[in-house]
């Protein structure tokens, strides 16, 4: 599942007597447009490692979203990396939760509270290099357009472009011409 869980899986944890708790990393314009899930509490990406205070105990059940699912799951990796075990993405963001024709409230989701769970200790060059990694951020997120990802792979020189999907993905749903298929768990060798 690579720390996702599906829009309707999420729904019904939420439905659940212990709920997860829920953070929408979006920025404050997004959610003004859209609307956003019900229970969740705002912490823009950005402000992630600011806002530590603000979570839960580091084993209890998070989930986050964003637009598309992106800034979720670097949101979680963030959050893993500073010891929290129980975090996933809600895989396809807002955007899924939308299509699968799941509630969706309006206005702006509750400002999170200082939390009562207690502090964790987190190893300082690992905070520092993460809290620099989030807060750092450009605009983009790091991500690129299916567009502009085309002209990058068209231009001279060609941009690397490394498809992370498993061998079946690929027989499933095709892949890209020119890419190198490295799947994400055998990356770094």
């Amino acid at each position: 599942g690579y720390y996702g869980v599906k829009p309707e899986n999420a729904l019904k944890a939420m439905s659940s007597d212990v709920k997860p708790f829920v953070i929408d990393v979006r920025e404050e314009k997004e959610i003004a447009d859209g609307g956003y899930i019900g229970s969740a509490v705002l912490i823009p990406l950005r402000t992630l490692t600011q806002n530590l205070d603000k979570l839960p105990a580091q084993d209890q059940l998070i989930y986050v979203f964003c637009g598309i699912g992106h800034r979720g799951a670097v949101a979680v990796e963030g959050l893993n990396l500073l010891g929290y075990t129980n975090v996933y993405s809600i895989s396809g963001g807002f955007t899924a939760w939308k299509a699968a024709g799941l509630p969706v409230a309006t206005g702006m989701p509750a400002e999170p509270v200082v939390s009562d769970a207690p502090v964790p200790e987190y190893d300082p060059a690992v905070f520092d290099v993460v809290d620099h990694f989030l807060t750092a951020m450009p605009d983009t997120f790091y991500a690129i357009s299916p567009a502009n990802a085309l002209k990058a792979l068209s231009a001279d020189p060609k941009a690397f472009l490394i498809d992370v999907r498993g061998a079946q993905e690929l027989i499933d749903n095709g892949y890209i011409d020119s890419q190198v298929n490295i799947p994400l768990r055998t990356l770094l060798d």
